[in-house]
């Protein structure tokens, strides 16, 4: 039986999942039929990948399908005309089917700082006009070498090939509202994809980095109205000697701030991690979490072009203080 009118198709497709995690699963979650390939572990860090190996629905609650299902479902139904994911953002509470030391939500298609998980960017493959092409996991497993590792690819371009240092990996043409898959066997170095969008070449590629050298910044903006309410978010990662972020990176940042502004706040989008998202003021501090981590800024009321305010991070194993 089908409506006479459209609907939408609410609480749609929830993953269990969280920014580049592709290490062993940690909790304390009951086995169960839903839940075996999880087993029982220590910390709550649901993966889409484990040591390399594909999750799939392994990731998904046992009360939910997974997003690939529910879009190939919607494109299937002519009398459904949207969803609602469940959810867009992580949320703090709610660690369900988890609990304790899983302190947020995985749900998210970002985490509590708004850093895109993978599944960000297969909704963005086809839900956007934009070109997408999407290369996951990253390629730092260097105790790997020579073993299998699940490799997808997120595109809305006909087809593509996957190259490991220059070698191709095959050449496979796109299904709609789906991805791309290869199994590929470890080895450092660049594993690259090339495809085609109507003709038009996309290039993307992740690589086997070095040890963090330096700390890289990336503020949303570095002028703030001198009002007392304005803020900035900054973004941080770590980079090698090459300027390549580094994505399993964990360094604990410090953060000082001198002038009229005022740190109000840090994280790093890790559902399980118990470091303070408010600090004393001398004691600013957060863990890179999958390589990232944020700290939060508020303007002060005394205007200038600049210099009006000062923010130094300096990062654990590294040795140097810099100027944001």
């Amino acid at each position: 039986m089908k409506p006479s009118s459209r609907l939408a198709w609410v609480v749609a497709g929830a993953w269990l999942i969280l920014l580049g995690s592709y290490i062993a699963i940690v909790a304390g979650i009951p086995a169960g039929p839903n839940r075996s390939a999880l087993g029982n572990v220590l910390l709550c860090l649901v993966p889409l990948f484990v040591n390399g190996a594909l999750l799939a629905n392994a990731a998904t609650p046992h009360w939910r399908k997974n997003a690939f299902w529910m879009l190939l479902a919607l494109g299937c139904s002519l009398w459904l005309a949207g969803q609602f994911i469940w959810t867009g953002w992580d949320y703090l509470g709610e660690p369900t089917p988890y609990s304790w030391p899983n302190i947020n939500s995985h749900f998210g298609i970002m985490d509590m700082c708004g850093f895109p998980k993978n599944i960000y960017y297969y909704y963005q493959s086809w839900w956007t006009d934009k070109d997408v092409l999407h290369i996951s996991p990253h390629w730092n497993w260097r105790d790997k070498r020579g073993k299998p590792i699940d490799v997808w690819v997120n595109t809305n371009a006909d087809n593509v090939e996957l190259f490991l240092n220059g070698k191709s990996l095959g050449k496979k043409d796109m299904p709609r509202n789906s991805h791309l898959q290869w199994s590929v066997n470890y080895e450092p170095g660049t594993l690259e994809a090339v495809a085609y969008k109507k003709g038009k070449k996309l290039t993307a590629k992740v690589e086997t980095t070095g040890a963090a050298t330096e700390v890289k910044i990336t503020p949303y903006k570095t002028t703030m109205l001198a009002d007392g309410k304005d803020v900035t978010v900054i973004n941080v990662s770590v980079v090698d000697q090459q300027g390549r972020e580094v994505p399993d990176a964990d360094n604990k940042i410090q953060f000082l701030i001198s002038g009229d502004a005022k740190i109000i706040g840090v994280g790093n989008g890790d559902p399980s991690s118990h470091e303070p998202d408010k600090c004393i003021e001398g004691a600013w501090q957060r863990s890179l979490f999958s390589g990232k981590c944020q700290v939060i800024i508020q303007s002060g009321t005394k205007p200038g072009i600049r210099d009006v305010a000062r923010v130094q991070h300096k990062a654990e194993n590294l040795g140097k203080t810099v100027d944001l």
